[in-house]
């Protein structure tokens, strides 16, 4: 199978982009870091190039070969991680319903940020070794998020229901939400 250097290349361009704004929305979450909200939302632009510039070139090997395996993959690769990459600005986004949303840190949360950096990093891998055991390892992230989300959906409705924090409860579970999602796109 031809894997065009331009599509692998800029497809670690964007896993790496998409790493940066789960650190940077782990720190924003984690350690409270608001100041660092600028510099995520100027990569956000970038990363929907760079989604944009693989899916057209695994388009264009596709009609140039017969074997659309990988760029169909490559696509559906670039969109995903462009979207994680969008999930974490909705997370900081949520998280300014918050009042105040400066200096709050939700330590709670590093466990979903442990998952998806460490399913980030396999995808990296396979693709340098068009790898599938990594690969199926990438696929291991999303019960576990799945498992953290129905876990802190139970937590939070009954956190509503002893009249705790609704619109903090609420809104934390707008993010777990987001997490959930992000393992929907591993």
């Amino acid at each position: 199978m031809f894997v065009p250097d331009r599509i692998l290349e800029n497809l670690r361009f964007l896993i790496r982009g998409a790493q940066t704004q789960v650190a940077r929305t782990r720190s924003y979450v984690v350690q409270g870091e608001v100041e660092i909200e600028a510099s995520m939302r100027s990569r956000d632009d970038y990363l929907n190039n760079l989604k944009t510039f693989v899916q057209r070139a695994a388009f264009e090997q596709a009609a140039e070969s017969e074997d659309i395996a990988f760029p169909t993959a490559a696509s559906a690769i670039a969109t995903n991680l462009e979207r994680i990459a969008d999930f974490c600005l909705d997370i900081v986004d949520q998280l300014q319903h918050i009042d105040p949303p400066e200096g709050q840190a939700h330590p709670e949360l590093a466990p979903c940020f442990d998952i998806i950096e460490r399913a980030l990093g396999h995808v990296e891998r396979s693709l340098n070794g068009l790898d599938v055991h990594e690969a199926l390892k990438v696929c291991k992230a999303e019960p576990k998020l799945d498992d953290i989300y129905a876990r802190a959906f139970q937590e939070h409705l009954q956190a509503m229901e002893r009249g705790d924090d609704i619109h903090r409860n609420v809104t934390l579970l707008f993010v777990v939400h987001y997490f959930e999602r992000m393992g929907d796109s591993l």
